[in-house]
């Protein structure tokens, strides 16, 4: 779960994308944040440099610009990651793509599901579980499918915070519990 910071940083970024004539969209920021975000996890020594207090900040904003010009990042974005780096913020950067990303669903009015079945489902499965819980949740309903041969059976689905857990395993565990006492 995203922090209260990330929460503020997200807030920000919001505002600025869902301006009418926005320079960057919501889905845009987001594809940016996670290619700067992938880019500072594939290398330690971009991190180090971003996090060191002997760089100047305008040798990181440089910096940034460089890097900001070869992976595509907008003027918004830049600017975002300039607070952050003068804040030194960007350790939180993967919290601050959640949280925006939550904030943009909600503004979409998307549901969005983790889903995790023990064999993994094909196309009509999906689109069937996909409309059930769009019927469910009264709003459109988007949702990343995996699978785990441990489950035994069934499904674990996430939605936000919340858990449902229809696994046989998990089933099977609360029988034992029962049993046991």
């Amino acid at each position: 779960m995203a922090s209260a910071l990330a929460h503020r940083y997200a807030s920000a970024l919001a505002e600025v994308t869902d301006k009418s004539g926005a320079e960057t969209s919501a889905e845009a920021a987001l594809a940016q944040l996670r290619s700067f975000s992938e880019l500072m996890a594939e290398s330690a020594e971009l991190r180090n440099v971003l996090a060191a207090p002997s760089v100047t900040n305008q040798d990181k904003q440089d910096l940034l610009v460089s890097l900001g010009g070869r992976i595509g990042l907008s003027r918004p974005i830049r600017n975002l990651l300039f607070v952050m780096v003068d804040n030194r913020r960007l350790g939180i950067i993967d919290d601050l793509i959640e949280a925006f990303a939550e904030l943009d669903d909600q503004r979409r009015g998307v549901e969005r599901l983790r889903v995790v079945s023990a064999a993994p489902l094909d196309a009509a499965q999906q689109a069937a579980f996909l409309e059930r819980f769009r019927q469910i949740a009264g709003r459109q309903v988007e949702a990343e499918f995996a699978s785990d041969q441990s489950l035994l059976g069934g499904v674990v689905v996430r939605r936000g915070g919340q858990v449902i857990d229809g696994s046989l395993a998990a089933k099977l565990r609360s029988l034992g519990e029962v049993m046991a006492g």
